[in-house]
């Protein structure tokens, strides 16, 4: 289980028209804004867990990133990345919740 990072959607102030911007609101680089570029599913790793890969774009940064603080970022991003995946498989269009719901999707 990953570590919930809580953040907010934020537009990308116009850099970017395709992606939102993603401000970090608690922890260690609260006041950073940035946005995925790519991402994209490599395998699994020996325990089945998603190895994911994926390119970001720093847009703000009020936190003074550093290139020591690289790993630790990246690590960040990917618990984003989770809690993002995890709750649109969570959330429906029409509020149900599909953990609960043994109906097939209509989504497709």
């Amino acid at each position: 289980m990953s570590e919930k990072v809580k953040f907010d959607l934020v537009d990308s102030g116009g850099l970017d028209n395709e992606h939102w911007g993603i401000s970090i609101t608690d922890g260690p680089f609260a006041g950073i804004v940035f946005n995925f570029g790519v991402v994209k599913y490599v395998g699994d790793d020996d325990d089945g867990n998603a190895i994911i890969q994926f390119d970001y774009d720093i847009i703000e940064d009020s936190y003074g990133f550093i290139e020591e603080d690289k790993a630790n970022f990246e690590l960040t991003l990917s618990n984003i990345l989770s809690t993002i995946f995890e709750d649109s498989v969570k959330e429906q269009p029409d509020g149900t919740n599909r953990d609960s719901s043994t109906e097939e999707s209509d989504l497709l």
